[in-house]
Order: C-alpha cells, then structure tokens, then sequence
C-alpha cells in the first residue's frame, strides 16, 4: 500500500521505462490545476492553455479502477528501526485530519498524504513499530474530530479537497487496510548460516503482522464486547482489556487508568515496587496534575483535563501505559516523594503487616517501608512493569463532557498493542496467615504499643464492608479507661479481609491483654448486626462522596468497584470471622522499657 514502492528496484528502471509510463498514462485530458489566491482566471486559463497546447495527449483514457484494502506487513533487518503505515481514506478532508493528528501524537514522526485514484492513502512514519501502528489506528479513529485539521484558510487543503472530488468521480474510493513497512535495528543475527538475519525477520515479521490485524480488526469493532447502559459504555477485548466511559455535564473531563496486581507477588524486600510504579505512571501521564494510587488489587493513577483536551490526554495516557519513560532520575524522585509520605501511621501499618502476610506485606501495607523503598533497584522497576502492564490488566476510565461510544472505542485502540502476559504460576506467598503470634519491635515513641491483627482469608462480596463493620465492633468492644485505641486500620481484596488496631495501656493491661482480648470478643460479637449496618451507611455516604467528584469517580470505574451492590448478609459474614480469628500481636516497647525488662 505505499505509493511510493519498493526503493530497492529504482535503480533498474531505465529512461525509456519512465517515457513510455509517461506516455502511456499523462497528457492534459488527465491534469487538473487548482488555483487558489489573488491571480486573474482569464490569464491564468490563458497560460496553462499555452502551456499544454503542444504537449502530446495520454495513450489511454481514464477509466474506473479501484484496490481492495489489506492488512499486513514486510518486515527487513537493518542498523536503524525505522517504520511506514499506510491506510486508505475515502476523501482528502478525513486523510488530512488523520495525519496531522498521527503528526501531533507520534514523537519525531511524520504523515503525508497521497491522493489516488482509489482513494487517499495516509502514510505515517516513525521508528517504532508499536507506536507507529497505535498512532495510526487512533488518528484514523479520531482524525476527523480535531477540531484545527483543515483550516479554511489553508490553500493546500482546499487544492486537495477539489483535487479529491475530480478524481473521485472515476474511482470507487474505499477505506481500511493498514500496510506496515518496517525496518528492526539488528543485523548481527547467526554468522553461519545463509540469512544471519532470517530468525529475527521472522519473529518481528509475525509480531508486527499480528499487531497490525489487531489494531485494524478493532478499529472496525471485530471481537469487542460493548455493553451500552443509561450511564455510560463499557467495552472489552478479546483479551479482557477493558474501556469504560461514563458522560456527564461536568464541565471537565477525568482519566483513569487501572492496572490490576502488583502488591500479590511484591516480597518484604520490594514492598512498595507497585506504589513506585504508580507514581511513575503519574509523572508520565502529567508530572504536576495527576495522582497516584495504590492499593491491595491495583495501581493506577488519574488526570482532570479541559474537553477540549480529552482526546489528545486519553492518547498521551495510553501512550504511557503501553511504554511508560522513565530515568534513573525520575525514579529517585518518586522514591524520594514515597518515602516523604510514610508516617508513624504507615509503619503501624507495615508492621502488621508482616505478622498477617509476610510474604506480600504489601497486601496490607502497599506504601511500603523505608528500608524495602530505598532497596528496590531500576531492574526491578523495569522487569515489574513490563510482567504487569499486559492484556486484560489494564482498565481504563473516563468521565464528563466527551461522546461516550466513539471515545470508548478510540481509547481501546491505544491498549491494542500491550503486550500478552506471562504465563507464570500464582504466587502463594498470600495463602496463608503468619505463623508467628506474637512479634517484638521497638516503640515509635516512649509508650508501649500493642497492635492486634487479624485477617480473613477467604474473600467474599462486599468484604471492605465487612471489614469496617468488625473494626467498629472490636474498637468499641476494647477502648476504654484501661486500654486506650491509638490507632486502627481495615481493608480487604481479592485475597480477604483484614483489621489492624492499635491500644496502649499500662505494662500491667499490656500483659493481661490475651483475657481482654477474650472478653473484648463476647462483646464485639453481640455488636456486629449493629456494626453491619453502620458500615453499610458509612460506605453509601462515602461512595455518594465519590460519584460527585470527576476523578474519584473515574479511579472507582477503572478499578470496577464503582457499581457493586452491598451484600449485607456477606458483610455479616466476613464480620464475623474477622471478631472470630486468631490475633496476631506486635508489641512495641521504647529502648528504655526493654532494657528493663532484660534485667
């Protein structure tokens, strides 16, 4: 589909070759000359009719002729990677649109048009194959849409559009295909055999191939799945890959992309690796506006723009997503940011952490420690954002004033060439509860300090409220003149539900606290229908909170927890179970106290 061919035959052509092309199919009956500007059309005709009086007419006439679009690429090894996609448009104004969109998104990369006799033919080049076939599919579903691609007062734009409709009255014009021309940097390949360079030809050929069949077939809505409802369009890939778009007369539009796991298969040694990861994404997608998330089933990370922003942002975050840049210096920025945000808060929580999961604390506790965040090297980094940023992990979110079909569809398209995941064995470093009951560390400050852990590992629905309704009870069940609540923490994920609390008392209560525990739980338990249904309210009122505001919302319709209904009889379960288990204790005490308690 590249008009201008295969260079590697130019030098054969011969002078005689050229004359008789030009014999055959050029002559005055086939010109057009468009003139736009201040010039005297009498002159003018006048000229060109001088010009052209003489010149011999073409061989043969013009007759009706058309191509049929197809998909596919040729791949060559080479020093330097160098890429061309070629698609047809029906008409000059939409190729125009295109290209300069495709201009706009690809990095150092370009796009002509070609108008033919079959229809326009947009060529978009640039280095890397991937981004070259995104940006190319994406300009083609949008390219229409931005608003300064023909300005009426561009003369060439104009010359092409009347250029357009004379050729276009012999010519069945079509549009598809998308043709990949690409060159992958290389060449070293296996020095004894005939084609060193034919393996590597082969893989990239079937790559690329597969990825431009891909990205065509979604462009034309082959093997998606689109559900249309009174709030929105929700589409998914083959794969799972999902775009959700809810519409709303906001005035602003937010973004948000969710990418599921992480925390699961971090060790003690990177906890934090994913929180690291979602801040990356943010400063990619925006270093100043957006924001970062992380938690027990995803990361992610959200943006607010302007309208009039929304699709060239929603292109720049796929963009991140499908290769997120980052420097040596970038990652010690977030490393830096990451370990600013920890507090007394976060180590409470870290620590118990590491007596209910110590295989991933970063289940409960994904913010991570200062010490795991200052370990985790650029490798790490790297290889872990490469194994989770993959077909159907990645969800995105989009909310407020945009055309929810047509953005929907668009979106899916920058996800189109993620890569396939890793077929590895599930991590059980979360199957289990710790085995140790009691864990000694020393004291954030000059009190004693008793944090009692539990954890549910069977997940069920609606265990986040559940778990708050079992929080509420042991909270009310313990705090007293004793025994003081200082602190106290739940959540659930896919792997359960947890609570964490904080008490403080007298070195006499501390060491009493197993009965208290006992009697505490008697009371906790009469109070959980009670608590249940506080919780209940407390979440609605919370998601109320969150549907009001553009970015929560998006990050909730990534994560797709925005809609789940509360199961109360669920809630309760997971309630009790979590008043019913066995605690797990850390005991911090000062340097001072523990001295004592040496001699």
């Amino acid at each position: 589909m590249d008009p201008l061919g295969d260079a590697s035959e130019d030098a054969s052509i011969t002078r005689a070759e050229i004359e008789r092309f030009v014999a055959t199919h050029y002559g005055p009956a086939r010109a057009l000359f468009v003139v736009i500007g201040d010039a005297d059309e009498a002159r003018v005709r006048a000229a060109i009719a001088d010009a052209l009086g003489r010149a011999p007419g073409a061989m043969t006439s013009r007759t009706v002729r058309a191509f049929e679009p197809s998909v596919g690429a040729r791949v060559e090894v080479d020093d330097q990677s160098a890429t061309s996609v070629a698609i047809a448009v029906r008409d000059v104004p939409h190729a125009l649109a295109i290209a300069r969109r495709a201009t706009a998104e690809l990095e150092g990369g370009s796009a002509s048009v070609f108008p033919l006799r079959g229809g326009e033919i947009v060529l978009v080049r640039g280095r890397d194959a991937d981004e070259v076939i995104a940006a190319a599919t994406y300009a083609r579903a949008l390219g229409g849409e931005r608003p300064d691609a023909l300005a009426e007062d561009d003369p060439r734009s104009l010359a092409r559009r009347v250029g357009a409709r004379w050729v276009a009255r012999t010519s069945e014009r079509v549009e598809g295909g998308l043709g990949v021309g690409a060159v992958i940097a290389g060449g070293r390949g296996d020095a004894d055999a005939d084609d060193p360079d034919a393996r590597a030809r082969e893989e990239a050929t079937a790559r690329i191939d597969a990825l431009a069949r891909a990205s065509d077939a979604a462009s034309r809505g082959e093997g998606l799945r689109e559900e249309t409802s009174a709030h929105g369009v929700s589409i998914r890939d083959a794969h799972g890959t999902r775009v959700a778009v809810r519409a709303a007369p906001i005035g602003r539009v937010a973004i948000a992309v969710s990418i599921a796991g992480g925390v699961r298969d971090e060790p003690a040694r990177v906890q934090g690796r994913s929180a690291l990861l979602a801040r990356l994404l943010a400063r990619c997608i925006d270093a100043h506006e957006a924001g970062a998330w992380v938690d027990a089933s995803s990361f992610g990370a959200s943006v607010e723009v302007a309208p009039a922003r929304a699709l060239d942002a929603i292109e720049h975050v796929t963009r991140c997503v499908r290769r997120m840049g980052w420097s040596p210096a970038s990652l010690e920025d977030a490393r830096a940011r990451a370990i600013a945000s920890l507090d007394g808060d976060s180590e409470r929580l870290a620590r118990a952490a590491s007596v209910l999961v110590p295989g991933a604390p970063g289940m409960i506790a994904p913010s991570g420690t200062l010490a795991s965040l200052a370990a985790i090297d650029p490798r790490s980094v790297e290889r872990a954002w490469a194994r989770l940023a993959t077909r159907g992990a990645v969800s995105l979110a989009i909310v407020g004033d945009v055309d929810a079909g047509p953005i929907a569809r668009a979106a899916l398209l920058g996800l189109v060439s993620l890569p396939a995941p890793e077929s590895t064995r599930p991590s059980d470093a979360v199957a289990s509860v710790g085995g140790e009951e009691i864990v000694a560390v020393r004291s954030l400050d000059e009190r004693v300090e008793v944090t009692i852990a539990l954890r549910d590992p069977t997940p069920r629905a609606s265990d986040d409220v559940g778990a708050r309704a079992a929080l509420d009870a042991w909270i009310a069940a313990l705090d007293g003149p004793a025994l003081r609540v200082a602190w106290a923490r739940s959540g659930a994920g896919a792997e359960g539900a947890w609570i964490a609390i904080a008490v403080r008392g007298d070195e006499e209560t501390i060491t009493t606290l197993p009965a208290r525990i006992e009697r505490a739980r008697e009371a906790a338990r009469s109070r959980i229908d009670e608590a249940v249904q506080g919780a209940i309210r407390t979440t609605r009122e919370s998601r109320a909170r969150d549907a009001a505001t553009a970015r929560a919302s998006a990050r909730h319709l990534a994560r797709g927890d925005d809609d789940h209904a509360i199961d109360a009889d669920a809630s309760a379960r997971t309630a009790r179970a979590l008043v019913d288990g066995t605690p797990r204790y850390v005991i911090a005490r000062p340097a001072a106290a523990e001295e004592q308690r040496g001699r």
